[in-house]
């Protein structure tokens, strides 16, 4: 199944996905940077993660192994 054109965070990881003006001082830390940086945490990445969120067993084994440690 995959998202409608018009569904709201469709459009937000549209609009994350978009190249920004760099500002001068320190790099932005955006919400799709922190995501992936907690992905990478749990050694999964972004596209295993939508392939796993579908599965509800293994989904719950993810988030499950997590609260364990």
């Amino acid at each position: 199944m995959r998202l409608s054109e018009e569904t709201p965070i469709r459009i937000l990881m549209e609009e994350c996905e978009k190249p920004l003006k760099i500002a001068r001082g320190a790099r932005r830390f955006t919400w799709m940077k922190n995501i992936d940086n907690d992905l990478e945490i749990i050694g999964v990445d972004r596209g295993e993660v939508c392939d796993i969120a579908q599965d509800r067993k293994r989904w719950r084994s993810l988030i499950m192994s997590l609260e364990a440690d």
